[in-house]
């Protein structure tokens, strides 16, 4: 890969998300309180414990990094993002937080850490491996820092199982499905998950492993999945041109009536796919 290839951007731009990038974070923070406990139960099931070094890859505003700290008192957080903004972001949020002193902020690229060989014991992935255009080079750098016998933790989605929503509807399923394409056009695949097994084996992981987890309204609230349900994340498809003006106030139409049927809702589905460096 040249220089030039390894410097282009992800297909996510949080700038161009929603109505602005303070939306976009606003969303983030409610995905991450709506899966996080559940993500938690399963990092535990994969061996992550308290004085271990962990790798937070793509840490965005470091909502997870933040987390990550005060769940484990004795580790230190290596937060790593390519975009400064975001970064930025990360500092302030995890400063203000005791926990945050344990944690270390680095500018760069999941290709190209920068990081010392085997230097982490635990790197977490969440909801990035779908943006990258070369995942394969991303998998084999984050093997090339975890110590002998750590392990990479992806959490990812994958839009062919997504979730459930009722009451259905086809039009929003055909919006969502021009944004996957759209996304794929631009170097990602939201698709991703279901080839994350292989990705990694063929990367040098060994002992590769696949679960799945789900969040339900019926427990959660209806409310904790607006963020994620909401047409804004279109607007970007109106600004194109791919999607009409017309078309964005038939999906808020259809958004509006779902959250207000009798009934309604929502299973959310993740996935969690994880490998062991050898050791």
């Amino acid at each position: 890969m040249n220089g030039a290839e390894l410097v282009q951007e992800p297909s996510y731009r949080p700038d161009r998300c929603g109505r602005s990038f303070a939306h976009e974070i606003a969303r983030l923070e409610e995905q991450v309180a709506l899966s996080w406990t559940v993500e938690q139960h399963r990092l535990e099931a994969l061996g992550v414990t308290d004085g271990q070094r962990v790798l937070d890859v793509g840490c965005g505003p470091g909502l997870v990094s933040a987390r990550l700290a005060e769940w484990l008192p004795r580790s230190t957080i290596v937060a790593l993002d390519p975009n400064p903004r975001m970064l930025d972001l990360a500092r302030e949020h995890c400063g203000v937080r005791p926990a945050g002193r344990r944690i270390t902020f680095h500018h760069n690229q999941v290709e190209a850490t920068g990081l010392p060989d085997g230097s982490v014991d635990v790197a977490l992935s969440r909801y990035l491996f779908q943006h990258l255009r070369h995942p394969g080079d991303a998998a084999q750098e984050i093997l090339r820092v975890l110590r002998p016998g750590g392990r990479h933790v992806i959490i990812e989605v994958d839009d062919g199982l997504w979730g459930l929503a009722e009451p259905r509807s086809p039009e929003m399923s055909a919006w969502h499905r021009l944004r996957a394409r759209t996304q794929c056009e631009r170097g990602g695949d939201r698709f991703r998950a279901r080839e994350l097994p292989s990705l990694l084996r063929a990367a040098g992981y060994v002992d590769v492993r696949f679960d799945a987890f789900a969040c339900h309204s019926d427990v959660a609230g209806l409310d904790a999945f607006r963020a994620q349900l909401d047409p804004d994340q279109f607007l970007p498809l109106v600004n194109e041109g791919r999607m009409s003006v017309e078309e964005f106030g038939r999906a808020r139409v259809l958004y509006e009536r779902f959250v207000g049927s009798p009934g309604a809702f929502v299973v959310f589905v993740g996935f969690v796919i994880s490998g062991e460096a050898p050791s």
